[in-house]
């Protein structure tokens, strides 16, 4: 009798020290930024942007002026950090900006330089525009 006293006891107790543990509800705020916030110091080094569709069809420029006009067409958007981010498979384009052989910077609509944001439309908007100008040449 006595043990099953104590047994009782002892999982109330647990149980009690259990329930008096502070859970963090609060949700995830989300956090809106502006695209060049985002930007790293280096990229202004960049000598050439790659854009790679989902199908794999690849395109580039070396073209200074117009990757320094997209940058700066896309940087001033707002976007909002994803407060929940998961694994998603597949993009619709992703734009890196290289230095050399070296990736600087990279977005897409999803992610920005390894930040996941919740797709933003004018960016996707920015993104055809430029895959489908013909300031980009194709990459064999």
């Amino acid at each position: 009798m006595k043990k099953i006293i104590i047994s009782l006891l002892s999982v109330i107790v647990l149980l009690g020290l259990a329930g008096c543990t502070k859970k963090d509800n609060t949700p995830i705020q989300a956090e809106v930024k502006i695209i060049n916030s985002l930007y790293t110091n280096d990229l202004w080094n960049v000598d050439r942007l790659e854009m790679l569709r989902s199908d794999g069809v690849k395109k580039s420029t070396n073209d200074m002026a117009v990757i320094l006009d997209w940058l700066y067409k896309v940087g001033k958007l707002e976007i909002t950090v994803d407060p929940a981010p998961e694994d998603r498979a597949g993009v619709l384009f992703s734009v890196a900006f290289y230095e050399g052989e070296q990736i600087k910077f990279s977005m897409a609509p999803a992610a920005i330089n390894g930040t996941a944001i919740l797709i933003n439309d004018e960016l996707v908007d920015y993104m055809y525009a430029l895959w489908d100008s013909e300031e980009l040449i194709d990459i064999k």
